[in-house]
Formats: C-alpha cells, structure tokens, sequence
C-alpha cells in the first residue's frame, strides 16, 4: 500500500479509497463513487490534500463547469450532494490513516438553483392503464415494480421459482449491474437492507401463474427468446410498453382508433412513466395505508432509516391538507370577499361597510 501523508494529492488519496472500498459495496455503487472522485479530480486532482479551503469547494459545487461527462448537462442537486459526500469521505478515510487534517468538505450546502429531478407516484387513471395492460409482454413486469416497490435492477434477475404463491411472497436476493451492453447478474444489492422477503396482493397469485405457465423462460421479465434482458432489449420493451399505454389511453374515446399503436407520430405521447416511478407509487400508498415508518423502510430496502424519513415527509407533506376553518370565520367576520360600499375620496379609500 502506498505510503501517503497530508501533502499527497487528492487523486492519490482518492484512488487508495477507491482500492479500500472495491469490494466493500456494490458494484454500481462502486461506479458510483469512480464517478464521483472523477469530477473531484478535474477541480482538485493535483493539489495536496491540506491545501483545499472550503470555500474553494462552495465554487467547485456551484461552478458551472461541473457537468455530466456523458451529457454535458449541469449536474442534478443529487449528484452533487453525492460527490460532496464522496469529498467527505476521502477526508475521512485520510484522518482514520493518522493524516490529522480539518476537514473542509463537511458541511458545505449544495447550490439551491441545483436542478432537481422531481419524482411523482402514478396517476390513478395510470395505474388503471397498467392494470389493464394484460397481454402486453410487461404486464407482470409493471405489476411487480408497482405493487412490490422493487428497483429495476432487482426486477431483471427475478425468477419464477422465486416467488411463493402460497405465502403471496417473493425473497430479493440478487440483482444486476451493467457491463456494456450487458447486464451481469450479482448477489450484491444495491444496499445491505435489499436483501428482503416482500409480501403482495394475493390477487395477484392467479395473475403471476398464468403469466408463468405461458412463459418459455426461467426469468419472469425477459427477451422475446427468454434470455435475460440486455440494457438495450430493456430499453426498447419499455419504450414499447409505453406506446401501448398512450395508444390504450387515447383509444378510450376512439379518437385514433383507425392509427397503428407503433406509429410515432399517429397519435399523442401523453404517458411518461419511468419504473422507478412505479417505486415511488408504491411508497406513496404504504403511507397513504397507514404503513409504519420501520416497515416501510424494510420493504423498499432502505439501509439508511434517513432515506425512508425523506420520501415519508415529502410524500405527508404532498399530500397535507391545512384546516383554515378558522380563518374563514375571522374572514367572514370581517366581512372580507363580500360586496361592499366603496367611498372615493380625493387622496384615500375609505370602506364604509367595516373597517381594516
């Protein structure tokens, strides 16, 4: 192991934490932080790691140069609050090997003009279209992902000899990462906590045997020849999906009933929906069903009770309603909002009717 000290370089540093967490975390975590150190690295690559200031990294986090290596795009609030916290951790990971230095990524804001990616649950009238997608080759697939909570890259390894019928149950054990054009099945989870038993409606037992018994795969969501998906055979059966949705949305009325459901352009493109939706959807109704915090933090996975609190307040505080009963009794009694005699003077408005 390389013998580092306080004047060695942040890309230095960086790479010893890289080595100490290859096969602590998953491997799309792993990727995660590669990415992370990467932008780290243009700003602060080369300079020693007692010589960044914290105000250096407020105009690091808010600079307009940190862009997305892929799109170019200005990076999300959550991928900046991600590569701070990575800042933190190399800091960290420097004192834990006696380099005894402040540490000035702590407690830097992230930029609140930062683009967010709001996240919603589906629309009653879409979960009606997804339920009434039987004979679709992702019915099942969007009734897993909407009724169990379970992330995409879990979903893409489920086998059918997973699922416990009797008990309405399913053991999360395995899930994908992306190698290329290839997903590779592992038994690391996004999380410690993925590891999970998940109970479902027992209706849907009837719907996933049927689905089973005409399948000709070991995977419960597959290519058309039964091989596990690729990120491309993903991409293209869900934008598929998707076009039946719309053109099962607008045939509702019969307004294109006469339009191919694969052409483009013969009818509007009026759902969007993304599978991590679906996820959202599913914590929003165990809230809405009364779901205990613990609990939900167990079924969707979470490793962190912190993360659970986030979707748990902002989706209490998306669906709140305010009782203001007591503030229409003060506005009716002052007569507010009701038609009153107006005098003009000159140089003032006086109200005749009550007074201000």
């Amino acid at each position: 192991m390389l013998a580092l000290n306080e004047f060695s370089s942040i890309e230095k540093w960086g790479n010893l934490f890289l080595h100490k967490k290859q096969g602590e975390v998953s491997i799309g975590h792993f990727r995660s932080l590669q990415c992370n150190i990467k932008h780290i690295n243009v700003f602060f690559g080369n300079r020693a790691i007692n010589s960044v200031r914290a105000l250096e990294i407020d105009e690091f986090l808010k600079s307009s140069k940190l862009v997305s290596f892929i799109t170019g795009r200005q990076l999300s609030k959550k991928t900046l609050t991600s590569i701070r916290n990575t800042f933190i951790s190399i800091y960290d990971f420097a004192n834990e090997n006696e380099v005894f230095i402040h540490n000035p990524a702590r407690g830097r804001k992230i930029p609140r003009k930062a683009p967010q990616t709001k996240r919603r649950p589906l629309h009653d009238y879409e979960i009606d279209l997804v339920e009434n997608s039987e004979g679709t080759r992702m019915y099942l697939s969007a009734l897993i992902l909407l009724h169990t909570g379970v992330r995409r890259g879990e979903l893409i390894p489920f086998e059918w000899t997973w699922f416990d019928l009797n008990k309405c149950m399913i053991r999360i054990n395995q899930s994908v990462y992306q190698d290329g054009n290839r997903f590779i099945v592992q038994d690391c989870l996004k999380t410690d906590a993925g590891e999970r038993i998940v109970r479902f409606p027992a209706r849907m037992c009837a719907i996933i045997e049927k689905e089973r018994l005409q399948s000709n795969s070991k995977y419960v969501c597959c290519q058309k020849d039964g091989s596990l998906h690729t990120p491309s055979s993903w991409k293209s059966a869900w934008r598929s999906y998707l076009n039946q949705l719309n053109f099962m949305y607008w045939n509702t009325e019969n307004k294109y009933s006469d339009t191919h459901k694969y052409n483009p352009k013969g009818y509007p493109k009026s759902i969007h929906i993304t599978p991590h939706m679906f996820r959202h959807t599913y914590a929003t109704m165990l809230y809405i069903s009364g779901t205990e915090l613990l609990d939900m933090k167990y079924l969707l996975g979470h490793s962190d009770i912190k993360t659970t609190l986030q979707i748990y307040t902002h989706i209490q505080n998306s669906l709140r309603e305010v009782d203001i009963s007591k503030y229409e009794k003060y506005i009716e009694s002052k007569g507010y909002l009701m038609r009153r005699n107006i005098k003009y003077t000159s140089d003032e408005v006086k109200f005749a009717d009550c007074n201000i």
